[in-house]
């Protein structure tokens, strides 16, 4: 008995141990910062600061522990946009909050989690029109944060081509480590026309009632109820999604009209959401930074009255074309391996029509395409980067990659 009771003592000794390092790990004197939890509405910009420089913040997963003496930088950017601690207003727009003995703090206002301190109203985006051309009239425009000192924190770029006042193509990155623990949308944007002539109007050329119109002079009015309806229209389809970002302050910053194209809505909805989420997961999956380019190819073209294929524009002068096919790589730097989906934005085209101007790799590449052949939906398909640089000619030179990315274990839902 007195055996059994030393061992029984033992063992306790054992799993108090264990408990002591394991349970203890998120008090072990860090600070903790969850995402997406102590995330407040209105959230400030989260930076990091390296010397002089102003980086924004990447978190390491759901859970990120910070040492003692760790700082992390708040900002708000916006006009009269202030920092709020607590519900109190702060007449400044940005903040400091260190790490001390398991505490975040900021000077003056004593212990704080990061729930508690917001902006007094959402932060504003910006873009930046770089100088140099990434097409014959196309010029690179960066998308984010005005900072002091006239810095500019880019979330992502996109070349626009100023003559058709089309994008030709975006670049970002999906960080892999914790796009699965983002912070859902809490609201929606209305898309911004900033980078437009002011003679422009792209949020008038995208109403469904202007579209039809529109195309009634355009192919006539028999074809254009043959393709177009209430259900049946051209959405604003993003380049560089919101969904790919973590902290809504950067999913706020894709709602501009330089990165959008017209997308059938069927597409938009179907294959096209699933290229998304499958780059997403595909980062997750690897957990390592993604890059993403995403762009358009040829311009639509529908029969008219004459039975003649007419190229489709939103507008009567030539602008906002509507393209034939988009286009996503999803690149692995780690690996310098890489994958092209290209979706055809015609739903009313049949397989049989479908030419697809690179060798397909979907089935090398282990690509779920249970539903890819689906044209109501969009038919997608999947090319080597290589093949794919062949015929697309105005990618920046970074969009190159040696190997194929493999998608095998993911799997797309219906």
């Amino acid at each position: 008995m007195k055996l059994f009771k030393f061992f029984t003592f033992f063992v306790v000794l054992i799993v108090i141990s264990i408990c002591a390092s394991v349970c203890a790990r998120p008090d072990d004197g860090k600070c903790i910062f969850t995402l997406p939890n102590d995330v407040p509405k209105n959230e400030p910009i989260y930076l990091n600061k390296q010397a002089n420089n102003l980086t924004i913040f990447r978190p390491s997963g759901q859970v990120n522990r910070f040492s003692s003496n760790e700082k992390l930088h708040l900002f708000c950017p916006g006009k009269k946009n202030f920092i709020q601690i607590k519900g109190e207003n702060v007449s400044l727009n940005s903040a400091e909050v260190v790490c001390n003995n398991r505490q975040f703090q900021i000077n003056g206002f004593g212990n704080v989690n990061f729930s508690e301190v917001n902006c007094t109203k959402g932060v504003q985006t910006e873009i930046k029109i770089k100088r140099h051309k990434c097409s014959r009239t196309g010029r690179i425009i960066e998308v984010g944060f005005k900072m002091a000192n006239n810095n500019f924190l880019e979330t992502f770029k996109v070349c626009f081509e100023n003559e058709t006042l089309s994008p030709l193509w975006s670049n970002h990155i999906i960080n892999g480590k914790f796009i699965n623990f983002n912070v859902k949308e809490r609201s929606r944007r209305e898309f911004k026309a900033t980078g437009f002539p002011s003679d422009a109007s792209p949020s008038e050329a995208y109403k469904k009632t202007v579209q039809i119109n529109h195309f009634k002079e355009l192919i006539g009015i028999k074809q254009t109820v043959t393709y177009f309806s209430s259900t049946s229209y051209l959405a604003r389809g993003h380049l560089t999604p919101d969904a790919d970002f973590v902290f809504p302050s950067a999913q706020w910053s894709t709602y501009f009209y330089i990165n959008a194209s017209p997308q059938f809505q069927s597409v938009n909805s179907g294959n096209w959401l699933r290229v998304e989420n499958l780059a997403r997961k595909l980062a997750q999956s690897y957990n390592v930074d993604m890059e993403i380019w995403t762009g358009m190819y040829e311009i639509l073209k529908l029969e008219n009255s004459r039975g003649e294929l007419e190229m489709m524009y939103l507008s009567a002068n030539g602008k906002y074309p509507v393209p034939k096919w988009l286009w996503k790589i999803v690149k692995n730097t780690s690996t310098n391996s890489a994958i092209v989906f290209i979706t055809l934005n015609d739903p009313y085209r049949s397989v049989d029509e479908v030419e697809e101007f690179c060798p397909n790799v979907c089935a090398k590449a282990s690509v779920d395409t249970k539903h890819f052949k689906t044209m109501t939906q969009g038919y997608t398909f999947c090319c080597d980067l290589t093949d794919f640089r062949q015929v697309i000619r105005v990618l920046s030179p970074e969009a190159t990659a040696h190997n194929l990315l493999s998608c095998s274990n993911i799997r797309l839902v219906a």
